[in-house]
């Protein structure tokens, strides 16, 4: 019996070994079932590797604009409310009826801005009430573009004392955009098949192609009136030149290459 206790204690140590092992095993199997593992597989489905190229290309339609909008408003003080809202009202009346005899349509006239507010003086540290102020302002859309000029000369006339923000765009703005986005796509191709050649392969399929948001380049508006007019002031004719609207689209493009 004394010569088998070192034998039974030298397996009772090899069978905890064992049973550490085990769970270790057990514990370690169960961490990673509980994890989202990620392959990344770089091969097509034929099990050959997938090599690529992307470009950016960007397509640009020069078109003339046929639709001119400008921003016309009035700014008054008055005692009270009632003598700035009765003279507001005259002042909007009067330049939508001008507006209105030179052709323009209620659907391009819009009023953006209407506020009536206390005008405060202050005395000693004290404020008071003197008198009220007014203003309004119309969003004016022209589609006969080559009348802008005397179209704002009219709303001087009828009693605008701020004309400002002269900009133009073309109506079928979705047809310049489709065209920009064709010549966008025919150069990203062409970007892509040079970049292949240079590179001794040759260009395969397209994988993917994104358009990104570009801004429409507004032209320049020429405007030979001070922003701040009144009637008195319009000696002349004033002159608008809309220049060329240019429409840009951007587009990303991956091809395939061999």
């Amino acid at each position: 019996m004394l010569t088998n206790r070192p034998i039974l204690k030298i397996s009772l140590i090899i069978l905890t070994l064992v049973f550490l092992l085990c769970g270790t095993i057990l514990l370690s199997s169960w961490l990673v079932s509980g994890r989202q593992i990620y392959v990344q597989n770089n091969s097509g489905i034929d099990g050959k590797p997938v090599n690529n190229i992307s470009v950016t290309a960007e397509g640009k339609v020069s078109v003339i604009p046929d639709i001119a909008v400008f921003t016309a408003g009035y700014t008054v003080q008055k005692n009270t409310v009632a003598d700035v809202q009765s003279d507001l009202n005259d002042k909007s009346n009067s330049i939508k009826k001008a507006l209105k005899d030179q052709g323009l349509e209620d659907k391009d006239i819009t009023t953006s801005q209407f506020n009536i507010s206390p005008n405060y003086r202050y005395d000693n540290g004290r404020s008071t009430i003197d008198g009220h102020n007014g203003s309004f302002r119309m969003t004016i859309k022209v589609r006969k573009i080559q009348n802008t000029g005397s179209i704002i000369d009219k709303t001087v006339q009828a009693g605008a004392n701020t004309v400002d923000s002269v900009s133009f765009t073309v109506d079928n703005i979705e047809k310049a955009k489709s065209d920009a986005r064709a010549a966008a796509a025919k150069l990203a191709k062409q970007k892509a098949d040079e970049l292949a050649k240079n590179s001794d392969k040759e260009l395969g399929g397209l994988i993917a192609m994104t358009e990104i948001d570009s801004p429409t380049t507004p032209p320049v508006a020429y405007y030979n009136k001070a922003l701040t007019v009144s009637a008195d002031s319009i000696s002349a004719p004033t002159e608008i030149a809309s220049g060329s609207l240019e429409v840009l689209v951007t587009v990303e493009a991956t091809y395939g290459i061999k």
